[in-house]
């Protein structure tokens, strides 16, 4: 009853996220087939006429393998289809064939917990190697479950090969084991996939908030609260301060009022990539102020490096026209320059770069201000 309920509350979960409905159609699958089971083994273990039925064993191995193959999905939604399907006709074949050469009821179950143990620990491997930071402790309750139902194929495996019986019955500790790991994992699966994917729904949402959907730069949100735990780290003797550059694009309403706004939107998109060209990676947070506004917080660098730093992402950008098909539109930014002081805030920051950039722009445009300096270009 519990799988079936299982299975219900996983297709209507299918009906709503399209992302993991793969995943979810095979656990409902593997779920059916575990409901089928447990209804047709009770019946199975009283009535002598039904024992050398494959029903039962093949409903096992069916729910085991559909199982195994979603955790995989689930953790690596990129894995290959091939690979996948190759070894499900695989585990089937060893359990087909092996039926084949080894016939009877009790043979069946030790070829389905065979397949059983191959998938699992196939699959336990593959999480294991996901390396996804997703859900970590349900990543390790995904592995034990792997591991455990890879370890319950082997008692019938084992049973079998040491006593070749034909009877079904409830005093064999290994049929009690199925059972309850037939009542066990359907809860268990249930919260495995439910959990990865609110961790990742969660990761979504939390990816939206801190970055800039347009350039892929930091979001104005982020920077302000990173920047300020940098800050209040960087109260320390002897430590090179924070540096804030405040960067503007220069004539930036001309590529829009020329080119349309999609031209001006890769324009934007081409600053932000020279930036990354010239900062080091890491430790330097890039995000977009707002408009054609960017910032970039250096955590800790002499002033007269984070100035000749900044000529670096003016003169690279200068450089590097954008190519419109066979045109290539010159780009230019004025850059303005802050460097944080003790108990400064990032506001302070701000608005310190702000007045630096805005006589950058009355200046000339396509140049440097950092404090009384001005950089000409050249």
């Amino acid at each position: 009853m519990l799988a079936f309920i299982t299975a219900a509350m996983l297709t209507m979960q299918a009906c709503f996220s399209r992302s993991q409905c793969n995943t979810l159609v095979l656990v409902c699958a593997a779920m059916l087939c575990s409901g089928l089971s447990q209804s047709l083994s009770i019946p199975l273990l009283d009535d002598e006429g039904l024992r050398a039925s494959l029903t039962v064993p093949a409903l096992d191995a069916g729910a085991y393998l559909l199982s195994a193959s979603a955790m995989v999905l689930l953790y690596r939604p990129g894995f290959p289809r091939r690979t996948l399907v190759l070894a499900l006709v695989l585990a089937l074949l060893i359990f087909g064939l092996g039926h084949l050469f080894w016939p009877g009821e009790m043979a069946a179950r030790a070829w389905a917990g065979l397949c059983q143990l191959l998938m699992f620990a196939g699959a336990a491997v593959v999480i294991l190697n996901a390396q996804d930071a997703l859900a970590p402790r349900m990543r390790q309750v995904a592995v034990a479950l792997c591991i455990f139902c890879a370890l319950a194929g082997l008692p019938p495996l084992l049973t079998v090969l040491g006593e070749p019986a034909t009877a079904l019955s409830l005093d064999k500790p290994w049929i009690r084991l199925q059972l309850l790991i037939h009542a066990l994992t359907p809860v268990v699966f249930h919260a495995c996939i439910t959990g990865v994917m609110h961790s990742r729904l969660a990761q979504g949402l939390r990816h939206s908030a801190d970055v800039d959907m347009l350039t892929g730069a930091h979001s104005r949100r982020y920077l302000f609260e990173t920047g300020e735990k940098i800050l209040s780290s960087q109260d320390k003797p002897g430590r090179d301060p924070a540096t804030l550059l405040l960067i503007d694009v220069d004539h930036f309403k001309r590529f829009n009022d020329t080119w349309g706004h999609a031209l001006g939107d890769n324009v934007l998109r081409h600053c932000v990539s020279c930036i990354r060209d010239v900062v080091r990676a890491g430790d330097t947070i890039i995000g977009r102020y707002g408009g054609e506004e960017f910032c970039v917080l250096l955590p800790s660098i002499a002033p007269r490096d984070a100035t000749l730093l900044a000529e670096r992402i003016r003169r690279h950008i200068a450089n590097n026209p954008y190519q419109h098909g066979d045109l290539a539109l010159p780009v230019t930014v004025s850059i303005g320059i802050a460097h944080h002081v003790e108990r400064g805030s990032m506001m302070a920051m701000l608005s310190q770069a702000d007045e630096r950039l805005y006589r950058a722009k009355h200046a000339g445009r396509n140049r440097v201000i950092a404090q009384g300096d001005m950089l000409v270009p050249v």
